[in-house]
């Protein structure tokens, strides 16, 4: 929830030459360290899919990354179904219910 700097380089060490990095934040707007994760990935590798596991207001929080997800919760079925559009198993067809 709040990576302090050894996590967030160990994170960064794996990511410059990855095809895509995945990050999920649960309710970055509260925990600046999440948002400081973010941008510094964003910076190594431009493929950032951020998927919200609660707050969908946390992308206000991530202008620069084109590719977000809101799942709404941190569940088994939220994170299931994640996996499932980022594997193209099913569309994210979802419209959100609140005005970003």
């Amino acid at each position: 929830m709040n990576p302090d700097e050894s996590l967030i380089d160990t994170i960064m060490g794996e990511c410059p030459h990855a095809d895509r990095v995945v990050i999920g934040c649960y309710n970055a707007h509260l925990n600046k360290n999440q948002i400081e994760l973010v941008g510094r990935v964003n910076e190594i590798n431009p493929n950032v899919v951020l998927v919200s596991l609660r707050n969908p207001y946390d992308i206000l929080c991530f202008k620069e990354i084109s590719t977000y997800i809101n799942a709404y919760e941190y569940t088994e079925l939220s994170i299931e179904s994640t996996i499932k559009v980022l594997t193209g198993k099913i569309k994210a067809e979802g419209v959100s219910p609140v005005k970003l």
